[in-house]
């Protein structure tokens, strides 16, 4: 079975009402560099240690943390290739997803990182419907 699942792409009707996932994943392994990702992205630290630079910052995510991010901007995410992790991930979309994450962010400047068990529970129930 693939570490990962992508869905299929919603209605524009889904995208401009819902906040949705486009996919999950399990990862091991990650190293991403880019400029620009069209997605809003949760990542769970199941085991290990995340690190998630983002504006200058750079944000590590020890087991139990969880890290929300918005990807349109230039980001690198990755783990530490001499600790074994395993990271649980969604990418979040729509309309709504995007104003979550401006009210969030102004709260708190994303990258956001937090702790939570139930971040993890939603994560291992949404990849298990899959």
């Amino acid at each position: 079975q693939e570490p990962f699942h992508y869905f299929l792409e919603p209605s524009e009707f889904v995208r401009s009402t819902l906040c949705y996932a486009d996919g999950v994943g399990m990862s091991s392994e990650l190293m991403i560099d880019r400029a620009y990702f069209d997605n809003l992205v949760v990542m769970y630290v199941e085991q290990g240690v995340l690190y998630h630079e983002q504006y200058g910052r750079k944000i590590t995510a020890c087991q139990g943390d969880y890290i929300f991010a918005d990807l349109r901007l230039p980001h690198k995410y990755y783990i530490d290739a001499k600790i074994p992790s395993v990271i649980y991930w969604t990418h979040i979309n729509g309309h709504v997803a995007l104003e979550m994450a401006q009210c969030i962010g102004k709260i708190s400047p994303l990258p956001f990182c937090g702790h939570s068990e139930k971040i993890r529970e939603t994560l291992l129930e949404v990849s298990v419907c899959c």
